[in-house]
């Protein structure tokens, strides 16, 4: 299928306009579960520093081990946070999927993700670190490797497999219309930009770019084409 630009943004919003109240539970369970996680280590953080910080000061020889310790132990907590937020933001992808299909979605679509930790966490340690070492090498590689695993997360949430299956599948999809995908993807990011100069607007900033995004996935992956009057993308094939 061949990119329309306009056409595709125009049906995101179509979309969210007619079944923004489908996205609350999900978006609000994902932010909630995130701030949740940093008020979290902000308290063990602020308090718990504060304990360990008198305990090591009379502790003699030991506070340094003691206040090692806890740095320790605070930095695996948010290496495990990080690690948590891979697959609720795979939840969320499969939650925006499944409402522009008109699906029902699950009540525990962000959580239920966390059985697939692991790959989650494989897949957006293995974006960033391809994008890290091309931009190492001359910027633009890591721009382009970024671009290509644009619809990385979008494969995984749909149709599950391995993290390294994801990336090369998306970056084929890229391949096949580089120019007009690049500037699809380019656009999305200016919509949600200009959403984020609109006090309290910007808030839905992410979820109009995973409706993009996703919209264009489905398309490009030839599971959905036309959009009915009630936003619904609707088969191809019907």
């Amino acid at each position: 299928m061949q990119v329309d630009i306009g056409g595709w943004i125009g049906d995101g919003f179509k979309h969210l306009s007619n079944n923004w109240g489908k996205y609350v539970r999900p978006y609000l369970t994902f932010i909630g579960v995130s701030i949740g996680g940093v008020l979290l280590m902000a308290c063990l953080g602020g308090v718990g520093g504060m304990g360990v910080g008198f305990v090591a000061q009379n502790a003699g020889s030991a506070g340094g081990i003691i206040s090692g310790l806890f740095g320790l132990f605070m930095l695996v907590l948010y290496l495990g946070f990080l690690g948590a937020i891979a697959p609720m933001v795979l939840g969320l992808t499969k939650a925006v999927q499944m409402n522009l299909r008109g699906e029902e979605v699950p009540s525990n679509v962000i959580t239920g993700e966390f059985k697939n930790f692991i790959p989650a966490v494989l897949l957006i340690f293995l974006v960033a670190v391809g994008t890290s070492i091309g931009s190492l090498l001359c910027v633009i590689p890591g721009i382009l490797f970024a671009i290509g695993s644009s619809f990385a997360i979008p494969i995984m949430a749909d149709r599950g497999g391995s993290p390294v299956d994801a990336i090369k599948g998306s970056i084929s999809m890229v391949q096949a219309q580089p120019v007009p995908i690049i500037l699809f993807l380019f656009a999305s990011q200016i919509v949600v930009g200009l959403l984020n100069l609109i006090p309290f607007v910007g808030l839905v900033g992410p979820v109009v770019l995973f409706t993009l995004q996703n919209l264009a996935y489905l398309r490009l992956s030839g599971s959905a084409g036309r959009m009915g009057d009630d936003g619904i993308l609707r088969n191809a094939g019907f």
